[in-house]
């Protein structure tokens, strides 16, 4: 696996949570529950955004559409990275996954 490409997935992937959950919140001004939640949300993603971004320019990994090759190794950094993320990416799922059983019930019958 090419470390290039997972940081690039990660990044690009962090970006489009980051946007989807910003117009999630703007549409649901009135709820205020996936307004405010949607948005701190989006927040975390964003700082998922900058942190892989770092990373990946600390292996010479560019974001761009025409990345550099990076050489997969064990990276304590790396690791450390992915720790700090993942708390919050899964609070981000859970969410989702909750909002998801809530709303469903209410599309489904209308």
């Amino acid at each position: 696996m090419k470390l290039d490409m997972v940081l690039k997935e990660v990044h690009h992937g962090e970006n489009a949570l980051a946007v989807r959950l910003m117009r999630r919140s703007s549409t649901h001004t009135t709820d205020h529950e996936v307004h405010h939640v949607a948005r701190d949300l989006a927040a975390w993603s964003r700082h998922h955004v900058r942190e892989p971004a770092d990373a990946a320019s600390d292996h010479g990994v560019d974001l761009s559409p025409e990345p550099k090759t990076a050489q997969a190794a064990r990276d304590q950094e790396l690791l450390d990275l992915t720790e700090r993320c993942h708390p919050q990416t899964l609070r981000q799922q859970r969410w989702a996954n909750t909002m998801i059983k809530v709303v469903s019930p209410q599309v489904l019958t209308s």
